[in-house]
């Protein structure tokens, strides 16, 4: 039986073509698109104590009047002192003259919705720091809003969980 050369020189042009693509293939691949055998590096792993650390950094935020450029920095925190009852946020702020009158409320975040306590009168040291706390009885998100010599100021908000 004689083989038909049609189907030898289709064969020869199959073989040719998958030579050539393999061929192609290896000069336009570089190295490193290839597969290695080296670990890939993984994204740094932080620990839960380094989050909190640096969300703890976040929280000291600088509020700067845009009108009167007088910056005042929040440092304000929570204390569960009746777990499960209340808690207390702690207010912290400085940057004012030293005996400056200000008055200091807190809110719920975003909102106009002031918490039960009312606001606190306050006078600035002689470093120009307040400190002061509010209990609360839920969870939530607060700022702290005060107002001083005309001027008002409103935190960074404090999550309370």
């Amino acid at each position: 039986m004689p083989i038909d050369p049609k189907i030898i020189t289709r064969f020869l042009i199959t073989i040719f073509i998958i030579a050539g693509l393999f061929v192609g293939y290896q000069l336009i691949t570089s190295e490193e698109t290839r597969e290695s055998s080296e670990p890939v590096m993984e994204e740094p792993f932080y620990s839960e104590e380094d989050i909190q650390a640096f969300e703890k950094q976040l929280e000291d935020n600088i509020v700067i009047d845009d009108q009167m450029g007088k910056e005042i920095q929040f440092d304000n925190s929570f204390e569960h002192t009746n777990p499960g009852v209340s808690s207390e946020i702690i207010v912290n702020a400085s940057g004012f003259a030293p005996n400056e009158f200000t008055i200091v409320y807190v809110r719920f975040a975003g909102t106009e919705d002031y918490i039960a306590a009312g606001g606190q009168e306050q006078r600035a040291d002689s470093n120009g720091n307040i400190s002061t706390r509010f209990t609360i009885t839920q969870y939530g998100d607060y700022e702290v809003f005060l107002s001083s010599n005309g001027e008002t100021f409103t935190s960074p908000t404090i999550t309370v969980e």
